[in-house]
């Protein structure tokens, strides 16, 4: 089965996240453009106007899957370990765009390519830290 999960924070939409902070580019961000050697998925379309501040792109990995509401910041009621290849895009949007819109955007494509929501929260169903 294919496994979707989008995790929608502050501005910027992260696939495929593990839970751990990953670092953005400010000089990206700053000027508005692509960070370099950055690209996006095969699968998604980005959201008209956003650029691209995270990459990483690994051929093989290991990553959490959240699957249950925040216990802390750094932990969950539940997670799943998956192996396989691993690409983390991060996005800045534009002025008027929300997060929210991008998520939908992915989700809607992801699931139309055959992926199941394995886990959804809102807010502080998430748990305390959101």
């Amino acid at each position: 089965m294919k496994r979707l999960l989008l995790l929608a924070v502050a501005g910027l939409v992260s696939v495929s996240h593990d839970g751990l902070a990953r670092e953005i580019d400010k000089k990206a961000l700053e000027s508005k453009a692509d960070l370099p050697g950055g690209k996006d998925h095969a699968m998604v379309t980005r959201l008209p106007g956003s650029w691209i501040v995270q990459y990483d792109s690994k051929q093989f990995d290991r990553m959490n899957i959240v699957l249950g509401k925040a216990v802390d910041r750094d932990s969950f009621e539940k997670t799943s370990s998956v192996e396989g290849k691993v690409t983390r895009v991060g996005y800045a949007l534009p002025a008027g765009r929300s997060s929210f819109e991008a998520f939908r955007q992915y989700e809607a494509a992801l699931q139309k390519a055959g992926f199941k929501r394995l886990y959804a929260c809102d807010s502080r169903e998430c748990g305390a830290s959101f």
